[in-house]
């Protein structure tokens, strides 16, 4: 969930109307990409994409504590945190320097759709994750099933041959400067 940058006299019409409350929206917000694409009859097409998720970050990504508030409605389960990385949350979180607007160790969620590759004819024949993270200090936790290596210092990643993703790829890196502007990009093909 994002805070709103409206002007203030659109919010207090918001606010009035119920549809804004401290803030923030009461609302999501889906974007589903669609496109055309023709593929030769009889012949091999390689398919190759990216993109740049959109991004969560304020109160649905914050660290809170070792309950359910942290991380909004994904819950603190979801990032398969090692006791180290929850350790050093812990004690960011009790000093209380450093927090966010929302009293919270700041964090953003990276969310990326795998599965749909199951509706192709065949498995992801060449998959590579990588993770970049901005600093030493920033804590990067997913419960991806592939062993993810660190690589240097600001890279992890994950390599798989003929890979079928059973679930959505989340990831969480805390502790962390980068606030989102929650934008995306629409996919590209190349």
């Amino acid at each position: 969930m994002h805070e709103l940058k409206i002007p203030g006299k659109q919010i207090k019409t918001l606010t009035k109307a119920g549809l804004i409350k401290d803030g923030l929206p009461l609302w999501q917000i889906e974007v589903t990409y669609y496109w055309t694409q023709l593929f030769p009859s009889h012949a091999i097409v390689h398919v190759e994409h990216e993109y740049r998720p959109f991004i969560a970050s304020g109160t649905a990504s914050g660290y809170s504590g070792r309950d359910e508030t942290s991380f909004g409605d994904k819950g603190i389960a979801s990032f398969c945190f090692s006791e180290q990385q929850l350790q050093t949350l812990d004690s960011i979180f009790t000093i209380k320097e450093n927090l966010d607007n929302y009293g919270q160790v700041g964090g953003t969620i990276v969310e990326y759709v795998l599965t749909t590759a199951n509706s192709w004819k065949d498995v992801i024949r060449d998959f590579t994750l990588r993770i970049h993270a901005k600093s030493k200090e920033e804590i990067i936790a997913s419960c991806f099933p592939l062993k993810v290596n660190r690589v240097s210092d600001l890279v992890y990643e994950a390599h798989a041959n003929n890979f079928k993703p059973k679930a959505e790829l989340s990831v969480y890196f805390g502790n962390s400067s980068y606030l989102s502007n929650g934008i995306g990009e629409a996919p590209r093909f190349k």
